[in-house]
């Protein structure tokens, strides 16, 4: 007997039971109520996400509404030797599941676009920032265009990572950025995992969003071999806000991710394990309120921590078990990879970083984390519900010495990040 959690409004968990109500599975089903929302719901215990749906079978949980799909369909076709919900063979049944992909993809974003309205206060809702991700549903250039250009201008300031770089305006966003993703990835969805909102302490008003891109590698980007399939790629892209237009993005695609799905990295292993970064456990990232300041000014302290070392070479001067959950999970981008709890970070990120550039110091506003002479280094707090976001471009000078980094070589040369 198979277990469905899900929750009765859920667009996803009804896709799940009509499939199996098509494929007459629906008596050997049982649905079980889940509130997502709930810290005492046993959701979190049987599937880390939160997230639903979820199906239960025996020992194994079968999470994410495309593979609970496949395994109904595996299912069907091993008793009746043929496929309803996947009918056909080879690009056939991809063109399908691409289908299927977007409309999951158009599902995400309008229940992102539903929360925006519902559970943000109405003085911090933005307008340009919901025809964003209605922009990147459909992923083309009339849609881009006719949405976007309410909300940039010619003279919005865009810093984007290597190897684009900083320009100005819509049109080179666009050119340079965009709609070589979509000719590259033609059913491209952007889903958010977290989107938060709030006015830095200098009076910025400031959008933060992480979350993947994802959809079928199909053609080269950026001289990346396509694979084929569905690949994902993190983005952690910050945008500000002023009279209700764009006046300022900052986004940082995971370009390595992209790489080492593709068998293409150049460089050398990454030391913490590579995966496709998860939302938040509690699943609140897409519904985040109240006003964090406690949580900033937690994060702060722990970041001033960090800086007392390695100048001072007793690891203990970081306090991290004072600050970190015991079995924290530090996301660190494809090329160093994701350490679980405190021994994780240490080994996989935080010694080979500090070895290789021991002489790291950020640029803040904030006179904790503030360093002399890093005074033209901008960086942008914002804080909200239970999450923390800061943004600055750049915002890190260093120095890569002794045996370097990453298999980059010791150029002894300043750099900033």
């Amino acid at each position: 007997m198979m277990i469905l959690r899900t929750s009765p409004p859920s667009p996803f968990g009804r896709m799940v039971k009509i499939a199996a109500d098509v494929l007459g599975m629906s008596g050997d089903m049982t649905v079980v109520a889940a509130d997502t929302n709930d810290p005492d719901d046993d959701l979190r215990q049987q599937n880390p996400l939160g997230k639903i749906p979820t199906l239960l079978v025996g020992d194994d949980v079968i999470y994410d509404t495309r593979v609970i799909l496949d395994y109904f369909d595996q299912l069907y076709t091993a008793k009746h030797g043929t496929s309803i919900l996947y009918p056909g063979t080879g690009m056939e049944t991809i063109r399908l599941k691409t289908a299927l992909a977007r409309v999951i993809g158009m599902l995400d974003a309008g229940i992102l676009i539903v929360y925006e309205g519902r559970f943000r206060p109405e003085n911090m809702r933005v307008e340009s920032f919901v025809d964003y991700q209605l922009a990147l549903q459909n992923c083309n250039k009339e849609t881009l265009n006719d949405s976007l250009n309410k909300y940039f201008s010619n003279n919005s300031l865009i810093h984007f990572c290597h190897p684009f770089g900083t320009f100005n305006g819509l049109d080179n966003l666009l050119s340079n950025c965009l709609l070589p993703l979509i000719e590259s990835i033609p059913d491209l969805e952007r889903r958010d995992m977290i989107v938060m909102a709030g006015t830095t302490p200098e009076g910025k008003d400031w959008i933060g969003t992480m979350g993947n891109y994802m959809g079928t590698f199909l053609k080269p980007f950026l001289d990346i071999p396509p694979t084929g399939n569905l690949i994902h790629m993190r983005y952690h892209e910050f945008f500000q806000i002023e009279d209700n237009r764009i006046i300022e993005m900052q986004s940082i695609w995971d370009l390595p991710e992209l790489m080492m799905q593709a068998n293409s990295w150049p460089m050398v292993p990454q030391l913490g394990a590579f995966l496709c970064t998860p939302s938040p456990m509690t699943g609140e990232g897409l519904s985040i309120s109240g006003d964090g300041k406690k949580n900033l000014d937690h994060v702060i302290d722990m970041l001033h921590g960090l800086s007392k070392h390695p100048s001072n070479p007793d690891p203990k001067i970081m306090e991290l078990e004072k600050y970190w959950h015991p079995n924290v999970n530090w996301y660190g981008p494809a090329g160093i990879g994701t350490g679980r709890g405190i021994s994780g970070f240490r080994h996989w990120h935080q010694i080979p970083f500090l070895r290789a550039m021991p002489d790291r110091k950020g640029g803040s506003s904030n006179e904790k984390l503030a360093f002399e002479g890093m005074e033209d280094l901008q960086t942008h707090w914002v804080h909200e519900g239970n999450y923390v976001c800061e943004t600055g471009w750049p915002n890190m000078r260093l120095t890569i010495t002794n045996d370097g980094w990453m298999g980059i070589a010791p150029s002894k040369q300043p750099l900033e990040m």
